[in-house]
């Protein structure tokens, strides 16, 4: 029997270090996937024929995806941690764009020069942000956060009143007009 409510530091700390690690690397490969399947001279659409690395990465993308939203079931920490983040960095590519070029020109011109990940990483970076998909990528993590954070509020509330009015009238407690009138015969069989 639970005397207590268990603390919830565990699925805090889970959710804010899986959305710190898989959210860039989710966003890596979604943008790889997709360069590979539209940019490339071999890419799908121009050859007719799927490229096999591409879906790949995207696969790869869409698991992370799906283990983010169930973390996020547990803890909204991590999405509206990297959603506050992923926007702080996204903006400036955005809202100014020249100063950005400017100030960053340097770090991914090293960064394109280290090797061919580096090269992709820098491409991808630039594509994200001046096209605003790291705003659009931050506000999907901020709503992630939000619908997670609100359903489970909203969960708790419910289950309070669900608890005072079943003290007053058990078949009250019920949502459906069929769930009370069966709560109500199972009463009245007692």
């Amino acid at each position: 029997e639970i005397t207590e409510m268990p603390s919830r530091s565990g699925a805090h700390f889970l959710s804010f270090l899986l959305f710190l690690i898989l959210v860039p690397v989710g966003w890596y490969l979604a943008a790889d996937a997709g360069s590979r399947m539209t940019l490339s001279e071999a890419a799908p659409m121009f050859t007719g024929v799927a490229s096999i690395l591409a879906l790949g990465e995207l696969l790869g993308a869409i698991v992370i995806t799906v283990i983010l939203c169930a973390t996020a079931r547990r803890s909204s920490l991590g999405a509206w941690f990297m959603g506050v983040i992923t926007l702080l960095a996204g903006l400036p590519w955005v809202l100014t764009p020249g100063i950005t070029a400017s100030t960053l020109l340097d770090p991914l011109t090293v960064l394109a020069n280290t090797s061919s990940l580096g090269s992709n990483l820098a491409r991808h970076l630039q594509a994200s942000g001046y096209s605003g998909r790291f705003a659009l990528l931050a506000i999907v993590l901020m709503g992630l956060g939000y619908v997670s954070h609100s359903a489970r509020r909203k969960g708790r509330a419910e289950e309070a009143l669900r608890t005072s009015i079943e003290a007053i009238n058990p078949a009250g407690a019920f949502y459906s007009k069929g769930a009370r009138k069966k709560a109500a015969k199972d009463l009245k069989r007692k």
